[in-house]
């Protein structure tokens, strides 16, 4: 009900100054063809029963009159024109973006349920039948966990776009958030046989979201994990410079072609070869990123070489 009142107020408020616009367009064209009116009627009696000086005197006074109205009318109206179909295209724009905004949250909360319980339905069966058929729930439940990510990627992703995305700032240790982070990949380095070095400055009490620093810097080392080869090395550089505290994480991978340089922050983006590395990816993890160290009044920036490796790091401002 709510939304139906809600869609149209929206409507009567559209409706009110498509209005407004063709009223200040309809007045604007009268004035002006009554000003070139009043001109001619002015004129033509000062024409009657003139004589020749009187003609060419009175032509000389309206004629240049008549056609600066016409140029300011012409003027009014192609500016109007224009106006109106700039206005029209960003009414179909923001429209369009409604839509979407919709349709994605539609998705994602429809998709969510059923994901949530094949989820727990598979985690059931496995402990009910017990491990001899490990492998074949490992293979169930791997597309229900890529799902899972979609959805979770879809939503932050919504929420950096509308800048919805919640902030929370404490007094925080960035030197500690970097090592439990560490501790938690252990097992991801040592399987692909990856060393971690880590220069951190102690004296690094900020104010920031634990929560969100912590998601950025391991969306960032889960692409220097994937697209690093084996017996590489990780490198994990925090410092702070000024008044800001800037956090790089440098690999030896593959690298980032030119081409693709440019377009890794957008939406859906993945590069030539990151198929080769990362099969399964929804190419929304650096704009993420790069939404929520803008919305914290950030910045990122990237640099990378094909062969030799990428260097990711984002500076935040302290607080």
């Amino acid at each position: 009900m709510l939304d139906c009142l809600e869609m149209n107020s929206d409507f009567l408020i559209l409706k009110l100054r498509r209005n407004r616009r063709v009223l200040t367009l309809t007045t604007a064209v009268i004035l002006s063809v009554w000003c070139i009116s009043l001109t001619f009627v002015v004129r033509e009696r000062m024409l009657t029963a003139a004589t020749i000086e009187q003609v060419e005197a009175v032509n000389q006074a309206t004629i240049p009159l008549l056609y600066v109205l016409l140029f300011f009318m012409s003027i009014l109206l192609g500016g109007y024109i224009g106006y109106f179909n700039w206005h029209r295209r960003k009414e179909l724009l923001l429209q369009a973006e409604r839509e979407r905004v919709a349709l994605m949250n539609m998705l994602t909360h429809q998709l969510a349920s059923p994901v949530s319980i094949l989820k727990w339905w598979s985690e059931i069966a496995e402990e009910e039948i017990g491990k001899d058929h490990a492998q074949l729930f490992k293979e169930l439940q791997e597309p229900v966990e890529t799902l899972d990510v979609l959805i979770a990627d879809l939503r932050e992703a919504q929420d950096v776009q509308a800048g919805t995305v919640k902030y929370t700032p404490k007094h925080a240790s960035l030197r500690s958030v970097v090592e439990y982070i560490i501790t938690d990949y252990a097992p991801r380095f040592e399987r692909k046989n990856i060393q971690i070095e880590v220069e951190c400055e102690d004296a690094l009490e900020v104010q920031m979201d634990e929560s969100l620093v912590s998601g950025i810097i391991r969306e960032l080392l889960d692409n220097a994990i994937d697209y690093s080869p084996e017996n590489s090395t990780v490198f994990i550089h925090a410092f702070r410079k000024k008044r800001h505290v800037i956090v790089s994480v440098r690999d030896e991978g593959c690298g980032i072609p030119k081409e693709d340089l440019k377009h890794v922050f957008e939406k859906f983006t993945r590069g030539h070869d990151a198929q080769k590395h990362k099969p399964i990816s929804t190419g929304l993890g650096l704009y993420i990123v790069k939404g929520i160290v803008e919305q914290m009044g950030g910045d990122i920036q990237i640099h990378s070489e094909v062969g030799k490796g990428t260097d990711v790091s984002f500076a935040l401002p302290v607080r």
